[in-house]
């Protein structure tokens, strides 16, 4: 997903020529008994491909923190968009071998429907965007991962 940088007073040509602000959005959901709790992580890149390597390296930050939060973590299943940088070879094999790096096993990679969304993520994406409406109607700009 990509953010298009914004102004709060934006003139017509500065609309034009953009290039969006790559970021990433994980949900984890998990039971707690009878309570299902849910853990977002949104990764905000100042520049980068969106491939194999960039989907690898979020999935391990999320295992990490994921690790840190629920230390008794031993597997964890996938659900993700059907786009070519998921359902790739590279990033097929080396899931597992990222979810071996911190202890967890990786029960099951499953793809989405094309066209037919990833539930939460977008639902958490449309609340961060929401915030950075808000962030940007009280006369902020909002032209780098970092502002």
């Amino acid at each position: 997903m990509k953010y298009l940088p914004r102004k709060y007073r934006e003139s017509q040509t500065d609309w034009f020529g953009k290039h969006g602000i790559p970021l990433h959005v994980t949900v984890a959901t998990r039971r707690e008994g009878e309570e299902i709790k849910m853990l977002t992580f949104v990764h905000i890149f100042q520049a980068c491909s969106q491939d194999s390597c960039a989907v690898l390296a979020v999935m391990a930050d999320a295992l990490q923190q994921l690790k840190i939060t629920i230390p008794q973590l031993e597997f964890v299943y996938y659900r993700e968009d059907n786009a070519g940088c998921y359902h790739c070879g590279a990033t097929i094999v080396s899931a597992r071998v990222i979810g071996e790096q911190y202890g967890v096993t990786i029960k099951r990679l499953d793809f989405s429907d094309p066209q037919g969304g990833k539930g939460p993520c977008d639902r958490k994406a449309a609340t961060i965007k929401s915030h950075m409406r808000i962030h940007l109607n009280s006369g902020n700009d909002i032209e780098t991962p970092r502002k």
